[in-house]
């Protein structure tokens, strides 16, 4: 009986999968610091619709240098959206295309989009409309109608992964450190590196690995 129960244990380990979960908290307008620049965390124009961890190896050829992605980590809303209001809190579940690692991803890609009409630019980047679903939002006949504020952005304040167990966490208190890159003040896909609180507007977003980014447009 030991050994049967010894044994099923053993299976368990063995093929269990690898887990991956983040949690993204986000600055509100309560915040002494950067308050003034911040969207109403209870009702937000901008929201998270997804995240990448991306591992890379670095490589350099006749194309000059590049990431080449080996892990690619998807993490989508655990239930609707995602976002506890309350907590200015979002909960991802996530899967990885490639091999798994309890390590720190060299690259976020946050895709940000928004769930009510808001002035914004046009989509430029690759779209996932079924992630982001935005056409409805984007009217440019009732832009007009509508009055730019500063209060407007989302500011990325703490990450928590958790990568098989192993707990990993990426702090940004203040967002006026790396003002304006800390922002995010419109749709669209943003890149980050792993150890920085700045992004970088990003127009591809890899939906598997062996993809390579070249150099010049993650500076």
């Amino acid at each position: 009986m030991l050994l049967a129960v010894f044994l099923l244990i053993s299976l368990c380990m063995k093929f269990s999968t690898p887990k991956t979960l983040l949690d993204v908290y986000v600055t509100g307008k309560d915040d002494p610091k950067c308050g003034k620049y911040m969207q109403n965390h209870l009702k937000p124009v901008l929201r998270i619709k997804y995240v990448r961890l991306l591992r890379a190896n670095f490589t350099e050829d006749n194309n000059g240098l590049s990431d080449s992605i080996l892990s690619n980590t998807l993490c989508t809303p655990k239930t609707n959206n995602g976002y506890n209001s309350s907590l200015a809190k979002y909960e991802f579940d996530c899967k990885t295309i490639g091999q798994e690692s309890t390590e720190m991803p060299n690259w976020f890609i946050f895709a940000v989009g928004t769930d009510q009409q808001m002035m914004s630019s046009q989509i430029e980047y690759r779209y996932n409309h079924d992630a982001m679903g935005m056409f409805q939002y984007l009217k440019p006949e009732e832009v007009m109608a509508q009055q730019f504020t500063h209060a407007s952005h989302l500011h990325i304040r703490y990450l928590n992964m958790t990568f098989n167990n192993k707990p990993s966490v990426v702090i940004d208190y203040n967002c006026l450190d790396t003002y304006p890159d800390s922002l995010i003040a419109d749709h669209g896909l943003y890149i980050r590196k792993s150890n920085e609180t700045m992004h970088t507007r990003l127009y591809f977003d890899p939906d598997s690995v062996g993809e390579k980014f070249p150099r010049p447009v993650l500076i």
